[in-house]
């Protein structure tokens, strides 16, 4: 009888898991990808904060440069065209910086400003730092109707009817011969008639004569005005590096300090601005001057300004070198800008 091979039987093993080598081994590699990830992402991370503050500082590069050329250009000068010859008839011209007519001057980072003194409040201007001073009219303004006559010499009567004008403003009327800075001490809307009497207001008018040159007493010195004038608000301000109060961005800001009916009011402007160096060109000319280098007949020369801007990034811990700005990226950038009214 033939016997049937018994089945081989398959040992029995039981259920087994990775070893501590493979475990250790697959730790490792796990690591390794979780910290190449990591990486990327911070290096993701540290590429956007910067491409985000050279956005940054481009933007306020361009803010800058586009409104204190826009005012550079238009300096020393008012709807009539250049000011040789300027009356100045309100009654703190010569004492405040604002009311005393110079056209354009710059200031070097130890000489103080009026309209922007030295501090560290916000909205004080940074120690070191220049600033510049500009005059002139603010738009095209109003056109005179008819010639006064001697009796009227403080009143303008305007072409048309105008809501721009009320008691307080500082305002400049021109024509080809000359100019003259004033207040309005009364508008008279129903006759479209500003009045720049003498006596009250903030700082209040010197003289009803609006002639040049200026004699601080009435009746003055006389001139009337004829329907080829025409009248527009006095522009009298400074721009300058001020601190805004918020270090942890930087701390400082371009500011602009103007004047608002014989006060001084100041505006932040374009933030992350932490340095400003000015230098001066006269016509026929070669070199480039400091602004203490030029006393007031020089400036009456100057028809170009250089501006050097230096701009900081918001965002701190960018650059590798922390100790300096806080590793804020930093940019220095330089214009030229031509003063319009006195170009050949």
């Amino acid at each position: 009888m033939n016997k049937h091979p018994s089945p081989r039987r398959i040992p029995f093993r039981a259920p087994q898991g990775f070893t501590l080598v493979e475990l250790m081994i697959a730790m490792v590699l796990g690591l390794l990808v979780v910290g190449a990830t990591i990486g990327v992402f911070l290096s993701n991370q540290q590429t956007y904060r910067i491409n985000e503050g050279l956005s940054q500082i481009q933007e306020s590069a361009r803010t800058s440069f586009e409104i204190l050329g826009r005012e550079i250009r238009q300096a020393a000068g008012n709807a009539c065209g250049d000011s040789t010859r300027v009356a100045n008839v309100l009654n703190n011209a010569g004492t405040d910086e604002w009311a005393t007519w110079a056209g354009i001057r710059a200031y070097e980072g130890g000489e103080a400003t009026g309209m922007a003194p030295f501090g560290t409040a916000p909205g004080d201007r940074v120690q070191g730092t220049h600033a510049v001073h500009i005059q002139g009219t603010d738009g095209l303004g109003v056109g005179l109707a008819e010639r006064q006559s001697a009796a009227q010499s403080a009143n303008l009567f305007l072409n048309l009817p105008t809501d721009e004008f009320e008691a307080g403003d500082i305002l400049m009327v021109c024509d080809p011969n000359q100019a003259t800075i004033f207040q309005v001490t009364n508008y008279q809307s129903q006759n479209t008639t500003v009045v720049a009497n003498s006596g009250a207001g903030n700082p209040g008018n010197c003289s009803t004569g609006q002639g040049y040159p200026t004699v601080c007493q009435n009746p003055g010195t006389p001139y009337i005005y004829d329907t080829n004038a025409t009248v527009a608000y006095f522009k009298s301000v400074t721009w300058y590096i001020g601190h805004n109060g918020r270090d942890a961005e930087g701390g400082f800001s371009l500011y602009r300090a103007r004047v608002n009916q014989g006060n001084v009011v100041r505006e932040e402007v374009v933030a992350g601005v932490s340095d400003m160096t000015i230098r001066a060109h006269r016509s026929g000319m070669s070199g480039w001057d400091a602004p203490s280098a030029l006393n007031a007949t020089a400036w009456e020369q100057v028809d170009a300004l250089e501006l050097t801007l230096s701009f900081l990034s918001a965002s701190d811990r960018i650059t590798t070198n922390l100790n300096q700005d806080d590793g804020r990226l930093s940019r220095d950038l330089t214009h030229v800008i031509a003063l319009r009214n006195r170009l050949p």
